[in-house]
C-alpha cells in the first residue's frame, strides 16, 4: 500500500499518516492477540505489515528532507513500543535503515515514477505550496515550473494547482486517489475552468472535499489560511456516492451531505464551468445592463482627500473649493464614511495656476507620475490634474462594491448621485428603472456571487465579467420585471426608515432589522421564480444549493 507525498516538508503527512494506520494495525493485532492467545510479530513472516518502506515523498528542502526521514523513524519506533506492549515480546528496534523514500528535488521537474512508478501507487496526498498568480509573477523560477505542467508560464491560477495536474496523470492504478489541501481559490472565479476540466478529461471526480475551513499551518506567515480539501479518484458517483462536508463556521465541526454530483466550485452540481463573459459581448441574464468600472486616481493620493483636515484645506481655497467632491470607494459606501476629491475635469488652466493649493496637488501628481515605471503611468503625466482612468457616469447611478463581506446575505449595493465620484473599488451600472438593483439584491445573485465568485479571504469579490455578466437570468415577461423592480423599490423605502444606520449596520447578520429582512425575503419570493424555482426557497441551510442547482441549470440552457 504505497503512499506518496510529492510535496512533503518535513514528513508531518507521511508521519502522521503511518502513525495512524500502525494504531490500527496494533489494534487489530490485539483482537488477534485475545482470540489465539500468541501472535507471531517477529522474522519474515510477522504480521506487522505497515512499514516505513511503504511511504515515499519529494521535497526542495535538504533540510527538510533530513527531518522528515527522522520523523518517520521516531515514528516506527514509537509504533514499534506500542506493539511489544499488546503483544508482550520484543520487537527488532535495529539497524534504523535508511529507506531512501524521501528525496530531494523540485517535484514538479522530477519524473515521480523514478520514486515510485505511478502503476504500484494507491495514494497521493500532500498540501503543495500556497503560492498565487500575483506573487509567481516575481520569480521566473516558478513560472517556468507552471510551465512545465501547463504548457503556459502565464496561467492564470494557483501554483498548487501544477500537483493536481501532476498527480492525476502520474497515477495509473484504476483503484489510485490523491487528496490534497489547498488555498481555497482553486475553487473560485477563473480558477476551477481552468483546472477542473483537464482532470476530469483524465477520468477523474471529486470523491470527497471539504468546502472552506481555517487552517492553521503552525506558522507565523502561513496561519490562517483559508483552505480545501480535494480527494479524487476514478470511481462512479452512482456507484460510490461521493461526500461533501461543509463548515458552518471556519473553526467549526464539519457537516457531511452526499450530493449527486461534486463540481469543481464543490457544489452539488454538473461539470460546467463559469468562464468570463466580455464587456462587449454583454450580460447573458435578461434585462441586466453593463456594469463598468468606477474611475482611478493613479495620483500618489494628492487628488484625494482623506480627512476633514484635507478636506477644510480644500475648502478654504475658494478656487479648489468649486472642484471639491465626494468620492467614494466600496469601503466608505458601506460603512458611510466621507472622503473627498479634487475632481478637476472643467477646471481652467488659469484657476489652478492661481490657485497655489491646486498648483501644489498637481505638481505631486505629475511628479508621482514621471517616476513610474509604467510607461502609460508616465504618458498620464501630460494631464496631471485628471484622474489616470475617467469612468464617472453624467447621470445617477447604482454603485457596487468591489469587494464585501462574506458574512452578508444579501449585496451592500445604493445608487449614487452623478455629483459622487466612483472610485476604482466600485463598479457603476446605469439602471433607470431599479431593475438591476432589485437582482442584485436577491439571495440568487448572493448565491451565484458566493459560488462562482472570487474572494478575498472570505470576502466576496465581485467582478463584472466573471458574476454579473455571466448570472444566467432567464427571459422575464412585462408582469414579473414590474414585479421585481417594485419589490426591489421597496428595500430602499425600508433602508430609508433607518437613516442612522450605515449598509454595513444594515446587513450584520446579527443585526439586520426584521422590515428590512422580511422585504428582502419579499423580493426573493418574485426572484426565486423568476429564474425557474417553483415557489420562494426558504432561508433553510439548504437554500444556497438549491439556488445554485437553478443557476447551473439556467446557465446551462443559457449557453447552449
Amino acid at each position: 500500500m504505497p503512499v506518496f507525498d510529492p510535496a512533503c516538508g518535513s514528513g508531518n503527512f507521511l508521519t502522521e499518516t503511518f502513525l495512524r494506520l500502525r494504531e490500527l494495525e496494533n489494534r487489530a493485532l490485539g483482537d488477534m492477540l485475545h482470540d489465539q492467545g500468541y501472535l507471531e510479530l517477529g522474522g519474515e513472516n510477522s504480521l506487522v505489515k505497515v512499514s516505513i518502506d511503504q511511504f515515499y515523498g519529494i521535497e526542495i528542502n535538504d533540510f527538510a528532507v533530513a527531518v522528515s526521514k527522522t520523523a518517520l523513524w521516531i515514528a516506527e519506533q514509537q509504533a514499534l513500543d506500542d506493539t511489544e506492549a499488546i503483544a508482550g515480546q520484543a520487537m527488532p528496534h535495529l539497524p534504523l535503515h535508511d529507506s531512501g523514500n524521501i528525496v530531494c528535488a523540485n517535484a514538479l521537474r522530477y519524473d515521480w515514477n523514478e520514486l515510485l512508478p505511478g502503476g504500484e501507487c494507491d495514494y497521493v496526498m500532500g498540501n503543495p505550496p500556497f503560492i498565487g498568480h500575483v506573487a509567481r509573477k516575481t520569480n521566473p523560477t516558478l513560472s517556468e515550473d507552471m510551465g512545465i505542467i501547463w504548457g503556459s508560464a502565464t496561467k492564470d491560477i494557483d501554483y498548487s494547482t501544477c500537483w493536481y495536474k501532476k498527480a492525476a496523470e502520474y497515477l495509473s492504478k484504476p483503484t489510485a486517489q490523491f487528496a490534497l489541501v489547498s488555498t481555497n481559490s482553486i475553487t473560485q472565479g477563473i480558477q476551477p475552468p481552468e483546472l477542473f476540466p483537464a482532470l476530469n478529461n483524465l477520468g477523474w471526480r471529486i470523491r470527497f472535499a471539504h468546502r472552506t475551513f481555517g487552517w492553521d499551518a503552525q506558522s507565523t506567515d502561513m496561519a490562517h489560511v483559508h483552505v480545501v480539501i480535494i480527494g479524487m479518484d476514478k470511481a462512479n458517483d452512482a456507484t460510490t456516492p461521493p461526500t461533501l462536508y461543509t463548515y458552518q463556521k471556519l473553526d467549526s465541526d464539519p457537516e457531511s451531505i452526499h450530493p449527486r454530483h461534486i463540481n469543481g466550485y464543490l457544489l452539488d452540481g454538473p461539470d460546467a464551468y463559469v468562464k468570463k463573459r466580455s464587456q462587449k459581448t454583454g450580460p447573458l441574464g435578461s434585462g441586466l445592463n453593463l456594469c463598468d468600472f468606477g474611475s482611478m486616481p493613479i495620483d500618489g493620493g494628492n487628488l484625494i482627500l482623506n480627512t476633514r483636515e484635507d478636506y477644510d484645506a480644500a475648502m478654504s481655497d475658494p478656487i479648489a473649493a468649486k472642484y471639491v467632491r465626494p468620492f467614494r470607494m466600496g469601503r466608505e459606501m458601506i460603512n458611510g464614511i466621507d472622503r473627498w476629491c479634487l475632481w478637476l475635469i472643467n477646471a481652467e488652466p488659469r484657476e489652478m495656476l492661481k490657485s497655489t493649493y491646486l498648483r501644489n496637488h498637481v505638481e505631486a501628481v505629475k511628479k508621482m507620475r514621471l517616476a513610474s515605471v509604467r510607461e502609460q503611468t508616465r504618458t498620464l503625466a501630460d494631464t496631471p490634474w485628471l484622474f489616470g482612468e475617467n469612468h464617472q457616469p453624467d447621470v445617477d447611478y447604482l454603485a457596487i462594491p468591489s469587494v464585501f463581506s462574506g458574512r452578508r446575505e444579501y449585496a451592500t449595493c445604493d445608487y449614487c448621485s452623478s455629483s459622487i465620484i466612483a472610485g476604482n473599488k466600485i463598479y457603476t451600472s446605469l439602471d433607470p428603472d431599479g431593475f438591476n438593483f432589485a437582482i442584485i439584491e436577491s439571495a440568487m445573485f448572493m448565491a451565484w456571487q458566493k459560488g462562482i465568485g472570487g474572494r478575498l479571504k472570505s470576502d466576496c469579490n465581485f467582478s463584472n465579467t466573471l458574476v454579473w455578466n455571466t448570472l444566467p437570468l432567464p427571459p422575464v415577461d412585462k408582469a414579473m420585471h414590474a414585479a421585481i423592480v417594485a419589490a426591489g423599490k421597496n428595500i430602499l423605502a425600508v433602508r430609508a426608515n433607518h437613516p442612522k444606520s450605515s449598509l454595513a449596520d444594515l446587513y450584520d447578520p446579527t443585526f439586520m432589522p426584521k422590515d428590512l429582512r422580511d422585504t428582502h425575503q419579499n423580493l426573493d419570493k418574485v426572484v426565486d421564480v423568476a429564474f425557474g424555482a417553483k415557489s420562494w426557497l426558504k432561508d433553510d441551510k439548504d437554500d444556497n444549493d438549491a439556488r445554485l442547482q437553478i443557476l447551473f441549470d439556467d446557465y446551462v440552457k443559457l449557453i447552449g
